[in-house]
């Protein structure tokens, strides 16, 4: 069993490296400062250990419930205006899981034949590509396409859910 300290530790690095990378350093430091915060994704990090299933690593596990952690305080703060002195027109919203990376690093005509594999819908494939490989807001998408931003966002869901079982599948 880990130590607090041990957590609290693992939960400052894990803001340093993951806050910075979808924030920016000025999100990241405002969050180190805060004791909450670091309390918060502590409690995380302690909780995934707890309900770790042992299926692939409680490193991982770990670092994704600290991420999750991460995006809540941060959305959180952003709802609630918390973050001292911080611009929120310039933070990016966009929450990133790994699979969004992989995403977006993929070139894209592996991305095509992904899509083909999961048996994405035309809309599906257009959503996707638009939101991850032409960075297009939620918003932009649904004014293309005439639909609510909640539909944007269900289709580019599900479409993930999709992607992550054939990428899955063929990345091990």
């Amino acid at each position: 069993m880990l130590t607090l300290d041990t957590y609290l530790n693992f939960a400052k690095r894990t803001i340093t490296k993951f806050a910075t990378r979808y924030y920016g350093l000025t999100v990241a430091r405002s969050l180190l400062k805060d004791d909450d915060v670091i309390g918060t994704i502590a409690t995380a990090i302690m909780t995934g250990d707890w309900k770790w299933d042992g299926r692939g690593s409680r490193q991982g596990y770990r670092t994704q419930c600290a991420i999750w952690a991460i995006h809540s305080c941060v959305r959180y703060r952003t709802t609630h205006q918390m973050l001292n002195g911080i611009d929120f027109n310039n933070i990016s919203h966009r929450q990133l899981t790994p699979l969004d990376i992989m995403i977006q690093k993929e070139a894209p005509k592996r991305m095509e034949r992904w899509c083909r594999l999961a048996h994405l819908t035309p809309l599906q494939k257009e959503c996707v590509m638009l939101y991850y490989y032409y960075g297009h807001t939620m918003k932009q998408i649904a004014n293309q396409h005439q639909i609510s931003i909640q539909a944007v966002s269900g289709i580019v869901g599900r479409a993930k859910t999709k992607l992550k079982q054939v990428v899955h599948e063929h990345t091990t």
